[in-house]
């Protein structure tokens, strides 16, 4: 269990540093495009061109590239947010063999109070001021009709950042569409007669994959002449499991022979290898008195 620990510590890190990426580049992020919007800002009513017809324009453009970059910030945050969803969700597996439950509860607030709700009206609020900076920016001293095609523009920009925020957000961990399932072993060596803890959680939305009486896993050995012998197997039992709910086996390894073991999952021809193996040591002797 000390190795879970550790491994837990770390994940639980990964979380925590990614936290203090995200709120850094918010706060940098929205610092530099506030400060870029203000100089446009002033530089516009301070400065004039040979005929005035021109700084509107430019006004225009500074607040489209002012969107591109609040997309772009949001595209970042994401990026790190996946990375906290992976660690959060090897956080959960580990708890679940530790006994505790601080990821899964807090997964549980952020899902049911819908935090994420906050980071998108955050960044649709911001792009909104930034239109408005905009239009506001550059006034309307070159004609109503002048006027009406940069705000049918910003507005056009609007609507495309808001789309694409919203696109960033929906998108989740392809671990969750390609690898639904997560499968765990809380040891890789033992002795004969230890138990091998072998769980499986489910994230993906979709239900239990597994039909009644069909194969689940099997601990198999190879010999040196290539023959492969199954020591234990688990079929199905007409479970139903949903997202993030678990299911524990216990191995009994008592009579297995002491070796290098595969834990295979799903059916003979189908079955696929974790990445981890079991080797279970050689029965200690006792000392003759």
């Amino acid at each position: 269990m000390a190795a879970l620990d550790r491994e837990w510590e770390v994940a639980r890190d990964v979380i925590a540093r990614a936290d203090e990426r995200i709120d850094g580049l918010r706060k940098y992020g929205f610092t530099f495009v506030t400060t870029l919007l203000t100089a446009d800002a002033l530089a516009l009513h301070s400065l004039k061109d040979s005929d005035g017809g021109g700084l509107p324009w430019i006004a225009l453009a500074v607040s489209i590239v002012a969107c591109v970059l609040v997309v772009t910030m949001r595209l970042l945050e994401k990026s790190n947010e996946l990375l906290q969803t992976a660690a959060g969700q090897r956080a959960r597996v580990i708890e679940r063999h530790l006994g505790m439950e601080l990821s899964d509860v807090v997964a549980e607030r952020f899902r049911k109070e819908r935090w994420w709700r906050s980071v998108n009206t955050l960044y649709g609020t911001f792009v909104l001021i930034v239109a408005v900076i905009g239009a506001i920016a550059g006034g309307a001293d070159d004609g109503w009709r002048a006027t009406i095609v940069r705000w049918v523009l910003l507005a056009g920009a609007v609507a495309i950042s808001w789309t694409f925020i919203a696109w960033i957000s929906s998108q989740g961990m392809s671990y969750r569409r390609a690898l639904p399932d997560d499968w765990s072993l809380d040891r890789v060596t033992c002795a004969p007669g230890d138990a091998v803890r072998i769980m499986y959680t489910r994230f993906a939305p979709s239900t239990w994959p597994f039909a009644a009486n069909q194969v689940i896993w099997r601990a198999t050995r190879s010999t040196a002449d290539g023959s492969e012998h199954e020591h234990a197997r688990r079929c199905a039992s007409g479970d139903d499991l949903v997202e993030a709910d678990c299911k524990v086996w216990l191995w009994d390894t008592t009579d297995a022979a002491p070796g290098l073991y595969d834990i295979r999952i799903g059916p003979p021809g189908e079955a696929w290898t974790l990445r981890r193996r079991v080797t279970v040591t050689a029965a200690a002797q006792e000392d003759p008195e």
